[in-house]
């Protein structure tokens, strides 16, 4: 599946492309003059707009990673009567504290005794699958 880039972050990245663009002609133009400082500022203004680029590639990239755990958030639903979450249409429970500390959907291990093992937190849960219609 492609990821969907937010037109926020095209145009962002678009913006610095052309800044970028006209920082390497400001760059060439500068090797003609015998200016040194002049040639320093450029070569840093030049590194400065790497390293932003750079930066907001990571923040899209972040970005996207949260839009999908909200997305994997919005389709649990949690069960007040044993306090465990249920992905939407499935009838096995997932750790309650996984979940909610990191968005883990990590399902319980279901026990003899009744209860429901996580394999992550090692925490017991009484353990009950849903019945449809959820």
């Amino acid at each position: 599946m492609d990821p969907v880039v937010p037109v926020a972050a095209v145009s962002v990245t678009s913006l610095l492309n052309n800044v970028l663009s006209s920082a390497r002609t400001a760059k060439d133009l500068a090797k003609q003059s015998s200016d040194s400082e002049l040639k320093q500022q450029i070569a840093d203004l030049f590194n400065d707009i790497l390293e932003l680029k750079a930066k907001v590639l990571d923040l899209d990239a972040e970005n996207r990673e949260l839009r999908d755990k909200l997305k994997e958030k919005t389709v649990v639903e949690r069960d007040p009567d044993t306090e465990c979450f249920y992905k939407r249409g499935e009838t096995d429970p997932l750790c309650p504290k996984c979940f909610q500390g990191s968005g883990a959907a990590v399902y319980l291990q279901s026990q003899q005794d009744g209860t429901g093992w996580c394999v992550i937190c090692v925490k017991r849960y009484p353990f009950t699958r849903r019945e449809p219609p959820f």
